[in-house]
């Protein structure tokens, strides 16, 4: 994963390790699934697939979808 994915996910994701585990699960099965890497692309939605379950509103994060 490039660092530039990680710092994006880093400070944007719920601070906790079951919040980090959960995203890179995430992350991981909407990458195998589109069949490439885990790109920002990949982690703005798993952001956004995480808010939504938590309930939380998705603030700003449609603007961030865009690939490196």
């Amino acid at each position: 994963v490039d660092p530039r994915v990680i710092t994006y996910v880093a400070a944007r994701m719920e601070r906790s390790p079951a919040e980090a585990v959960a995203l890179v699960d995430l992350m991981d099965r909407l990458a195998l699934s589109a069949g490439t890497a885990v790109t920002r692309r990949v982690a703005a939605e798993a952001l956004r697939q995480r808010r939504v379950l938590r309930g939380e509103g998705m603030d700003g994060l449609e603007e961030e979808a865009g690939d490196e």
